[in-house]
């Protein structure tokens, strides 16, 4: 399992739009590994990310999702001027490089998830259905990650659930 101060795995994908996306020196980077785009919770997660969008000016926000390529693209089309790279990664292969973990049906229902879900419900008015959004793989826990100028990790938020999130503060601190 990767922990901070430790070197970030190095990778090469492509993006929603077929744009080469890899982790190089130079530039801070945010990567955030959500499950598919009709959870809820993860539309969360981006939208506080975008309501942030000018504290990141100086970093690159690489978002992962096992949800296929066509459907992001469907779900990004009804943002305005989404401002971060977009990664389909059905086979969970950057997942497994960065340790991102499933949990299991207590996420739901333990009562950690419960107090996180009641906390959610405000941000659903926000929440935009995509046609092909949701999958079978209800239970990978978000995680986020802040790496440096140097490729070291310098935060890692890993959620305790599938409705917990992370805290934007917490992670601004590291950029």
């Amino acid at each position: 399992m990767l922990s901070v101060g430790q070197n970030a795995p190095p990778f090469v994908v492509s993006d929603v739009y077929m744009k080469t996306v890899k982790l190089e020196s130079g530039k801070k980077k945010v990567l955030g590994f959500l499950r598919y785009i009709g959870c809820p919770y993860c539309q969360r997660d981006i939208m506080k990310l975008i309501s942030n969008r000018k504290n990141f000016e100086k970093a690159d926000v690489i978002l992962f999702s096992h949800s296929p390529a066509d459907v992001l693209k469907k779900y990004l089309d009804k943002l305005f001027d989404f401002p971060f790279k977009m990664v389909s990664d059905p086979q969970k292969l950057i997942y497994k490089m960065y340790g991102v973990e499933d949990g299991n049906v207590l996420d739901f229902v333990s009562p950690s998830a419960i107090i996180d879900n009641l906390k959610t419900l405000p941000t659903l008015r926000d929440y935009k259905f995509v046609p092909g959004g949701i999958d079978k793989n209800f239970y990978t826990r978000p995680a986020f990650f802040v790496i440096d100028e140097n490729n070291v990790i310098k935060y890692i938020y890993r959620a305790k659930n599938v409705a917990d999130s992370f805290d934007i503060d917490d992670l601004l601190k590291y950029l």
